[in-house]
């Protein structure tokens, strides 16, 4: 008796576990078509459901960094793709969401060493090759326009 309640026991769980996960599956496929069009607090919320039911979650976490980004909550969405890199430390695609919120924060440093561990998971990942290319380019002229400034500052410039 006590093996056939264990075995019925055993058997909700498992189909509950089947329908929990269908259910977010369906809820983040219409997250993503909602990321889309734009409607970007309506993917927090699914996003937000599903971790609910299931807080390790990594589709639903890097589809919530994505639109906290697009909404312009740099910092939350930084929060949300390092969440999802604790759990998966591979995910190239988070790597280099990640490395696109800095470029927004202007952390230019921090979002050229995403780029390049997007590159180590995928080597030849044309939009990190792409990313970091620009946020190299920025770098530079950051770094040419802080030399002209101090130049132009200094007690000894005659021009």
């Amino acid at each position: 008796m006590k093996l056939l309640i264990s075995a019925i026991i055993f058997v909700i769980l498992l189909l509950s576990t089947v329908f929990l996960a269908r259910r977010n599956d369906k809820s983040l496929d219409e997250g993503h078509k909602l990321l889309e069009e734009g409607r970007f607090e309506e993917v927090i919320r699914i996003s937000n459901k599903v971790l609910e039911n299931r807080e390790d979650n990594i589709e639903a976490l890097t589809l919530r960094g994505r639109a906290l980004s697009e909404l312009g909550y740099f910092q939350k969405s930084l929060e949300s793709f390092d969440e999802a890199l604790q759990i998966k430390s591979d995910l190239y695609q988070a790597w280099n969401a990640r490395g696109d919120v800095l470029m927004l924060m202007d952390r230019v440093d921090e979002a050229i060493q995403s780029y390049e561990r997007t590159l180590q998971i995928k080597p030849g990942y044309p939009s990190a090759l792409d990313n970091r290319e620009k946020a190299l380019k920025r770098l530079g002229d950051c770094k040419e326009r802080m030399t002209a400034f101090l130049i132009v500052n200094s007690p000894f410039w005659l021009g």
